[in-house]
Parts: C-alpha cells; structure tokens; sequence
C-alpha cells in the first residue's frame, strides 16, 4: 500500500457524524499553498484543497481535539477514489482517507500534553487558509 502525506491548514473545522450503520466519520479539507518565483522571477503562489476522512477512533478523536479552521496539520494515509449518483449524474473525486492526523509544530507549540499522549490543545499562531465550501457534494457513505 501506497502511504501517502499532505501538511496544510484545515479549511474549517473537523465535522464528526454517524454513518446510517452507526460509524463515526470526520471531514475536513487541508489546503496546501506552494510559492514560486517565475520566470520574471516574480512570487507566485498556488493552493490545492485536499479532502480528508477518517473513521472510527480516529474521528472521534479528531472531533474532541482543538483543530480549528487555519490548524496546520499533516496527515497520513491512502488515497481513494469515491464514486457515487446526484440527481442522475455520476460524480467522483479522490480523498485522502487518513491513518494519522497531527498539529505540525513549524508554526505552532503543542499544549497540555496527557499521559497519553494525546494533546488537549496547541496554540494558535497559524494563518487561516479558507475556501467558501469545504465539500462541494456530500461524500457518499
């Protein structure tokens, strides 16, 4: 399997949910910004969102964790290509189904560390990234 890392900042805050089966689910979209000097040797930049989903404990973690919208954060895992049927027209796109999420300490300090090892919260000294809608159609689950 194919592991795969993304570091950005939440778009909006992690949103937890219970599948019709009774599975806990988390989205959220992190945007990635890379900068450029271009030919004229001018900054440029460009911003990719990339959608997330995690399951089970970790997005019941994730839900009770202080991630908020500009968090950075990286996040491990698998992409997957999600089908599914709107209003008769196909639709898809590719997540990144995460095994692991994380605050990234470059711009930020961790706070209130547990015995295990989980934080309860890390400081807020990210730039907020935002984007009008973090999913353009519900996930099909």
């Amino acid at each position: 399997m194919t592991i795969s890392v993304i570091i950005g900042n939440i778009t909006d805050k992690p949103a937890l949910r219970k599948t019709n089966g009774g599975a806990s689910v988390t989205q959220f979209t992190v945007a990635d910004t890379r900068s450029w000097k271009n030919k004229n040797n001018e900054w440029e930049e460009k911003t990719s969102f990339i959608d997330v989903v995690a399951w089970a404990d970790l997005a019941e973690n994730i839900d009770e964790s202080a991630l908020y919208k500009g968090a950075r954060v990286i996040v491990t895992g698998r992409l997957e290509q999600q089908s599914w049927e709107k209003n008769g027209e196909k639709r898809s796109k590719i997540v990144l189904v995460a095994d692991e999420v994380g605050p990234s300490m470059k711009k930020a300090v961790i706070t209130g560390m547990e015995k295990s090892g989980q934080s309860k919260g890390y400081s807020k000294t990210q730039q907020s990234s935002t984007q009008d809608s973090y999913f353009e159609d519900e996930a099909p689950f």
